[in-house]
């Protein structure tokens, strides 16, 4: 996983040159996996973050794992997720209100998130999602299957 990711997040760094990512690996990363899936997932994930994330702060994406799955943690410094928003985030076509001050242009489909988490589902995992003053967190959840 941690090839995967790095090869993602080495990708967006030369696509968004002026955009800060940061990548930390950790513990035992292997399993089973669709490579292209991953890549898909792993894509909307970060370039949600970069969307609606603060500009002038960097995204986070961290690897962690157990015996059973790999966590892959997406984290940007960013507004809260209204609730009601938070309720649908996963659901395709749905979009959170759009503010004047994203960072990225926001021309999307609504339909990043519901594919990343599609694709997770579609490895028995899921994805689960904190939002908080402070920023927005993704984190997908995905067993080993090795």
């Amino acid at each position: 996983m941690a090839a995967i990711v790095s090869e993602v997040v080495r990708e967006l760094r030369a696509a968004y040159p002026g955009r800060q990512i940061e990548l930390q690996t950790h513990e035992e990363l292997s399993g089973a996996w669709d490579v292209h899936r991953m890549q898909q997932l792993l894509s909307n994930l970060i370039m949600n973050a970069l969307t609606h994330g603060a500009l002038d702060a960097p995204v986070d994406v961290e690897l962690t794992s157990d015996p059973k799955e790999v966590r892959i943690k997406v984290m940007n410094r960013g507004p809260a997720i209204d609730s009601a928003d938070l309720a649908e985030i996963f659901q395709p076509l749905k979009r959170a209100a759009v503010s004047h001050d994203k960072p990225l242009k926001d021309s999307g489909l609504g339909l990043g998130l519901f594919i990343a988490s599609e694709v997770a589902k579609g490895h028995g995992g899921r994805i689960e999602v904190e939002s908080i003053a402070a920023g927005t967190t993704f984190t997908a959840c995905l067993p080993r299957r090795i």
